[in-house]
């Protein structure tokens, strides 16, 4: 099985987040997100921002209690200068962010 024999699925700025996980989730879901990275690189005709090489994935909430909890950051969130640059009223633009949804199970098949 070839998805066995690599460590690290894909491209870093291309990785939806499952791809970070120890061990690595392979599947579909994983390509729809890739996918949708690069069909977002290929219509602004910028390579996804290397910002996200060095940004959190995660950040901490303070609740109402004192407590704290981590937050999982959403992909749109965290690639907001990229689908800036795509109009808001592109066609592919809706596909596109349900494609970066960072819960496989809520992207497009």
């Amino acid at each position: 099985d070839a998805a066995a024999s690599t460590r690290c699925p894909g491209t870093l700025l291309f990785m939806p987040p499952e791809a970070l996980r120890n061990p690595a989730v392979y599947g579909k879901p994983l390509d729809i997100f890739s996918s949708g990275a690069v069909v977002l690189s290929v219509l602004t005709g910028f390579a996804p921002s290397e910002n996200l090489l060095y940004s959190s994935r995660t950040r901490t909430i303070v609740l109402a209690d004192g407590g704290e909890q981590e937050e999982t950051i959403p992909e749109r969130e965290r690639r907001r200068d990229d689908l800036n640059r795509l109009p808001d009223d592109h066609p592919l633009k809706p596909l596109i962010v349900r494609c970066l949804a960072n819960e496989p199970a809520h992207r497009p098949t």
